[in-house]
């Protein structure tokens, strides 16, 4: 899987780039009295992407990190 591992990083990052548009940089439109008018879940869905993405993030770095335990 080696050959494929840059392929897999970019892919991620891409992910992680695109939800932050839709979290963050896109308006949401919702009509009153729906589900999504509720500030609440947005709010954990952004606590959510944001311990997400130190997890991968903290993933992505291990190999070059991982020499240094050795």
């Amino acid at each position: 899987m080696e050959p494929f591992r840059s392929f897999f990083v970019i892919l991620t990052l891409v992910f992680l780039v695109l939800t932050f548009r839709k979290l963050y940089l896109l308006p949401q439109v919702c009509v009153p009295g729906t589900p999504c008018a509720n500030p609440e879940p947005r709010r954990r869905q952004r606590a959510i992407f944001w311990i997400v993405t130190a997890q991968l993030v903290g993933l992505l770095a291990v190999p070059w990190l991982a020499p240094l335990f050795y």
